[in-house]
């Protein structure tokens, strides 16, 4: 009490020097970074992902559509235990990939047939509410411009499947320097429209030169800029994520089809054939020229020199942070650049974004309290106290728990702005995290930020010949003691018909 107390005048006098009651939170850049799994065991992104402190939400690249709207997933059982240990949000992202890269066919027939439609929006809530991730993130890609109006449509009603139980909604859109409805690979994603739905737009600024076509940068920073001032014109700055490359090609000179080549492995590539590697000042990106078998090559990529221009763009803008396509193929001196450049916002820049809904689980059969805790790195205790469970903290196969979540502390972080950027009172955040010393947080730190319990509703039940309190908690999706307690029923809980029963729960389940 006299800790939160000598919090709460530390609170006060930090006011009275000037911190307007008003004043908009300290939010840090958001890093997203794409994890897929490219076949069964598959760790790149992993091993990538357990070092880059940088970064905050992971891409689960993991799950795909086909035409009748049935989702499947690539099978991963290390991402989400990591993800909970290291504080980071994850989203599941939702693709169209077929047999032969992404499929026009299937993103057709998913946005045109109510059916499919229906099923796919009624299977990716169903995989939101399994508890797992923070939200979900759609990347449809090669859909054709003439089902525009059907997918906004369809991210439409994902959000309003996913908005009110609390999950966040992303999708990513191929760079534009026009809004050009006809454009055969661009033209089906209406920024405009998406930038009122999704809680975050990441526009892919790269492939500006692709395998198929000819040699040039991955992604210039002249374009990049036209992409952002076009994107700012239609999407507000804070929902905006600028995606940026861990790759590049590398293409036969005089004609012929590139090959991916990633960001580390491009200067071993220009080492072992002795050349170095030059700067395009122009484009601000890296490249180089080398033999083989007596032909030209020459290869284009990304590495951290060429992305400090483009952090440039996210600070100077104001954008929402940066997305990194792809895990495990990074120059890992862009780690070191992002933590020094995306630190936090700048007074000038600093927007309040909406506080992320807290998580929700749907307890399955086996878990516990404690296991739900080791799960999602968070104190079982907050988890109970968070739903308003009392001992002996039954939980149900089928009920909803929400969940507190887990926050890395960036520069200019205190529980005071913490407080109002996730609307909980910053005492609420110094009590769950007893350990931590408020007035001396460290970045990179792991914060609970609790979920305060709703006020407790009640109503009745008139108990009739045959009721337990172990038929009634099942009944009303709680725990028997709860009733217990409620009613000040001492053991051995006889019950007596007609007698009159507070259960602490809004509705039955």
């Amino acid at each position: 009490m006299f800790r939160l107390l000598a919090i709460a005048l530390a609170a006060f006098l930090l006011a009275a020097a000037g911190v307007p009651s008003h004043a908009a939170p300290q939010v840090g850049y958001q890093v997203l970074g794409y994890y897929p799994v490219n076949w069964t065991g598959d760790l790149t992104a992993y091993r990538s992902l357990s070092q880059a402190r940088a970064v905050d939400s992971a891409a689960a690249f993991l799950y795909a559509l086909d035409g009748h709207g049935n989702l499947s997933a690539q099978a991963d059982s290390v991402l989400l235990p990591l993800a909970a240990r290291q504080g980071i949000q994850v989203y599941a992202v939702v693709h169209n990939i077929g047999q032969g890269g992404f499929d026009r066919g299937i993103a057709t027939r998913v946005l045109t047939d109510p059916g499919a439609r229906n099923r796919a929006v009624a299977s990716i809530r169903e995989l939101a509410v399994s508890g797992e991730y923070s939200g979900i993130h759609i990347n449809f890609e090669n859909v054709p411009p003439g089902h525009r109006d059907h997918l906004t449509r369809f991210m439409s009603l994902l959000a309003a499947e996913l908005h009110p139980r609390g999950y966040r909604l992303g999708i990513a859109v191929p760079a534009q320097v026009e809004d050009d409805p006809s454009h055969g690979w661009s033209g089906a994603y209406d920024y405009r429209a998406l930038g009122r739905i999704v809680d975050h737009l990441v526009v892919m600024t790269y492939d500006q030169h692709w395998a198929g076509g000819p040699p040039g940068p991955v992604a210039a920073i002249d374009w990049v800029a036209a992409v952002v001032r076009h994107t700012l014109q239609l999407v507000p700055a804070d929902r905006v994520l600028l995606g940026v490359a861990a790759y590049g090609y590398d293409w036969p000179v005089g004609g012929g089809r590139g090959q991916a080549v990633t960001s580390r492995h491009a200067p071993r590539l220009a080492a072992r054939h002795g050349v170095p590697v030059r700067w395009h000042e122009r484009a601000q990106v890296p490249y180089f020229r080398y033999q083989v078998g007596g032909r030209d090559r020459i290869v284009y990529f990304e590495d951290a020199r060429s992305l400090a221009a483009k952090l440039r763009l996210v600070t100077t803008h104001g954008l929402a942070g940066i997305a990194i396509w792809r895990l495990g193929t990074e120059d890992l001196a862009i780690w070191s650049l992002i933590s020094d450049r995306l630190g936090d916002r700048s007074p000038a820049t600093a927007a309040r974004s909406p506080a992320a809904a807290p998580a929700v689980h749907r307890v399955r059969r086996g878990d516990t309290l404690w296991r739900l805790g080791q799960r999602y790195g968070v104190p079982w205790p907050e988890i109970a106290r968070a739903n308003g469970l009392v001992a002996p903290y039954a939980i149900h196969v089928g009920r909803d728990l929400r969940l507190p979540r887990v926050y890395r502390v960036r520069a200019g972080d205190t529980l005071w702005r913490l407080g109002r950027s996730h609307e909980v009172a910053w005492t609420e955040i110094a009590r769950a995290n007893p350990g931590v010393a408020p007035d001396r947080l460290r970045v990179g730190q792991s914060l609970v930020i609790p979920v305060v319990p709703p006020p407790p509703a009640a109503r009745d039940h008139v108990v009739r010949p045959g009721d337990t309190l172990w038929l009634l908690g099942r009944r009303y999706g709680l725990g028997w003691a709860e009733i217990a307690e409620a009613n000040g029923l001492g053991s051995p809980h006889r019950l007596v018909p007609g007698a009159r029963l507070i259960i602490p729960v809004p509705q039955p389940s």
